[in-house]
């Protein structure tokens, strides 16, 4: 069951969604990321880099969920 589950590929709206979904989240994660740190700036350095290990989290996160889903399937998928 697994083997047929894996051969299955994606249509053309599902990764049109996949990447708009993705590239919808990773801006959302910039901009907040930067208003987020630019507040943390502002208060003990602690923060600001509690903060800055956050973002780049998220992001990255975010970063390698989108090539993950918009990658083709492939036995590495």
């Amino acid at each position: 069951m697994a083997h047929v589950l894996a051969q299955r590929t994606h249509g053309r709206g599902e990764l049109l969604a996949d990447g708009l979904v993705h590239g919808i989240g990773l801006v959302a994660a910039l901009f907040g990321g930067g208003f987020v740190l630019a507040r943390a700036l502002s208060g003990a350095a602690g923060e600001a880099a509690v903060f800055g290990l956050y973002v780049l989290a998220l992001v990255t996160m975010l970063g390698i969920s989108a090539a993950y889903n918009l990658m083709p399937v492939s036995p590495l998928k």
